[in-house]
Protein backbone atom coordinates (compact mmCIF):
# COMPACT_ATOMS: atom_id res chain seq x y z
CA UNK A 1 0.00 0.00 0.00
CA UNK A 2 2.73 2.50 0.94
CA UNK A 3 4.10 2.14 -2.79
CA UNK A 4 0.94 2.66 -4.70
CA UNK A 5 0.38 5.84 -2.35
CA UNK A 6 3.98 6.68 -3.39
CA UNK A 7 3.48 5.68 -7.24
CA UNK A 8 0.14 8.08 -6.79
CA UNK A 9 1.92 11.00 -5.69
CA UNK A 10 4.93 10.67 -8.22
CA UNK A 11 1.91 10.72 -10.98
CA UNK A 12 0.30 13.76 -9.41
CA UNK A 13 3.90 15.47 -9.39
CA UNK A 14 5.04 14.38 -12.74
CA UNK A 15 1.96 15.77 -13.92
CA UNK A 16 2.27 18.92 -12.48
CA UNK A 17 5.67 19.33 -13.43
CA UNK A 18 5.50 18.28 -16.96
CA UNK A 19 1.96 19.34 -17.63
CA UNK A 20 1.41 22.32 -15.39
CA UNK A 21 4.45 24.06 -14.57
CA UNK A 22 6.65 23.46 -18.21
CA UNK A 23 3.96 26.07 -19.19
CA UNK A 24 3.98 28.39 -16.78
CA UNK A 25 7.75 29.76 -16.28
CA UNK A 26 8.43 32.56 -14.03
CA UNK A 27 11.33 34.27 -15.93
CA UNK A 28 11.80 31.53 -17.90
CA UNK A 29 12.51 29.43 -14.92
CA UNK A 30 10.52 25.78 -14.03
CA UNK A 31 10.53 24.78 -10.59
CA UNK A 32 11.83 21.25 -9.81
CA UNK A 33 8.95 19.56 -8.37
CA UNK A 34 10.79 16.06 -7.99
CA UNK A 35 13.54 17.18 -6.07
CA UNK A 36 10.97 18.90 -3.63
CA UNK A 37 9.16 15.32 -3.59
CA UNK A 38 12.59 13.64 -2.66
CA UNK A 39 12.92 16.11 0.48
CA UNK A 40 9.83 15.92 1.91
CA UNK A 41 9.78 12.16 1.20
CA UNK A 42 13.33 11.71 2.91
CA UNK A 43 12.28 13.76 5.83
CA UNK A 44 9.36 12.04 6.65
CA UNK A 45 10.06 8.27 6.04
CA UNK A 46 12.84 5.70 6.67
CA UNK A 47 16.45 5.90 4.98
CA UNK A 48 16.18 2.64 2.93
CA UNK A 49 12.55 3.55 1.78
CA UNK A 50 13.77 7.50 0.92
CA UNK A 51 16.98 6.07 -1.09
CA UNK A 52 14.34 3.64 -3.07
CA UNK A 53 12.01 6.37 -4.04
CA UNK A 54 15.00 8.50 -4.89
CA UNK A 55 16.56 6.38 -7.14
CA UNK A 56 12.57 5.75 -8.81
CA UNK A 57 11.93 9.73 -8.69
CA UNK A 58 15.54 10.45 -10.43
CA UNK A 59 15.51 7.63 -12.82
CA UNK A 60 11.69 8.94 -14.06
CA UNK A 61 12.96 12.15 -14.25
CA UNK A 62 16.19 11.51 -16.61
CA UNK A 63 13.76 8.76 -18.72
CA UNK A 64 11.32 12.09 -19.71
CA UNK A 65 14.04 15.26 -19.51
CA UNK A 66 16.64 15.92 -21.30
CA UNK A 67 19.56 17.32 -20.78
CA UNK A 68 23.06 15.17 -19.06
CA UNK A 69 20.36 12.85 -17.19
CA UNK A 70 22.27 13.50 -13.70
CA UNK A 71 18.84 13.56 -12.25
CA UNK A 72 19.41 10.07 -10.34
CA UNK A 73 22.56 10.80 -8.84
CA UNK A 74 21.24 14.45 -7.86
CA UNK A 75 17.77 13.09 -6.20
CA UNK A 76 20.35 10.03 -4.42
CA UNK A 77 22.37 12.48 -3.37
CA UNK A 78 19.53 14.83 -1.97
CA UNK A 79 18.22 11.77 -0.23
CA UNK A 80 20.80 10.71 1.59
CA UNK A 81 21.92 14.57 2.98
CA UNK A 82 18.70 14.74 4.10
CA UNK A 83 18.36 11.46 5.50
CA UNK A 84 21.81 12.19 7.19
CA UNK A 85 20.84 15.66 8.42
CA UNK A 86 17.28 14.46 9.68
CA UNK A 87 19.11 12.13 12.58
CA UNK A 88 20.61 15.31 14.47
CA UNK A 89 17.97 18.01 13.16
CA UNK A 90 16.12 19.39 16.53
CA UNK A 91 13.73 21.06 14.19
CA UNK A 92 10.38 20.55 13.05
CA UNK A 93 9.89 18.31 9.70
CA UNK A 94 8.83 21.76 7.66
CA UNK A 95 11.84 23.79 8.49
CA UNK A 96 14.20 21.03 7.63
CA UNK A 97 12.40 20.32 4.25
CA UNK A 98 12.44 23.74 3.61
CA UNK A 99 16.34 24.48 4.81
CA UNK A 100 17.14 21.08 2.87
CA UNK A 101 15.26 22.74 -0.47
CA UNK A 102 17.13 25.95 0.32
CA UNK A 103 20.61 24.27 0.07
CA UNK A 104 19.62 21.50 -2.31
CA UNK A 105 18.53 23.46 -5.35
CA UNK A 106 21.71 25.95 -5.70
CA UNK A 107 23.80 23.26 -5.02
CA UNK A 108 22.74 20.78 -8.04
CA UNK A 109 21.80 23.96 -9.98
CA UNK A 110 25.35 24.80 -9.70
CA UNK A 111 27.10 21.64 -10.07
CA UNK A 112 24.78 21.25 -13.14
CA UNK A 113 26.10 24.14 -14.89
CA UNK A 114 30.08 23.32 -13.61
CA UNK A 115 29.98 20.01 -15.33
CA UNK A 116 28.46 21.31 -18.41
CA UNK A 117 31.06 24.09 -18.72
CA UNK A 118 33.61 20.91 -18.04
CA UNK A 119 31.88 18.78 -20.04
CA UNK A 120 29.91 20.12 -22.70
CA UNK A 121 32.39 23.08 -23.28
CA UNK A 122 29.60 25.39 -22.97
CA UNK A 123 30.43 29.19 -21.26
CA UNK A 124 28.44 30.33 -18.08
CA UNK A 125 27.38 33.25 -17.73
CA UNK A 126 27.29 33.72 -13.92
CA UNK A 127 24.85 36.67 -13.42
CA UNK A 128 22.08 34.45 -15.60
CA UNK A 129 23.04 31.49 -13.61
CA UNK A 130 22.61 33.25 -10.81
CA UNK A 131 19.20 34.42 -11.27
CA UNK A 132 18.31 31.04 -12.59
CA UNK A 133 19.73 29.57 -9.25
CA UNK A 134 18.04 32.23 -6.96
CA UNK A 135 14.29 31.66 -8.74
CA UNK A 136 14.62 28.51 -8.91
CA UNK A 137 15.55 27.72 -5.21
CA UNK A 138 12.33 30.41 -4.40
CA UNK A 139 10.02 28.59 -6.93
CA UNK A 140 11.15 24.88 -5.36
CA UNK A 141 10.14 26.72 -1.67
CA UNK A 142 6.69 27.65 -2.90
CA UNK A 143 6.12 24.06 -2.73
CA UNK A 144 7.44 22.58 0.22
CA UNK A 145 4.00 23.69 2.06
CA UNK A 146 1.82 22.09 -0.44
CA UNK A 147 3.49 18.89 -0.73
CA UNK A 148 5.16 17.78 2.61
CA UNK A 149 1.46 17.88 4.33
CA UNK A 150 0.26 15.65 1.41
CA UNK A 151 3.58 13.43 1.86
CA UNK A 152 2.83 13.37 6.03
CA UNK A 153 -0.66 12.55 5.75
CA UNK A 154 -0.47 9.45 3.30
CA UNK A 155 2.68 8.13 4.79
CA UNK A 156 1.97 8.84 9.26
CA UNK A 157 -0.09 5.45 9.21
CA UNK A 158 3.45 3.98 8.94
CA UNK A 159 5.27 5.85 10.69
CA UNK A 160 3.47 5.50 14.33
Amino acid sequence: MRWIKFLLLLLLVIVLQTVVFSRLPFFNVTPDIMLVLVVCYAVVEQTEMAFAAAALVGLVQDIMGSGIYLNTVSKLLAASVVSTVRESFLGEEFSLSALMVAVLTPSILLVEAVLLYSVADRSIDWMILAGRIALTTVYNLLFVPLLLPLVDRAFKEQRS
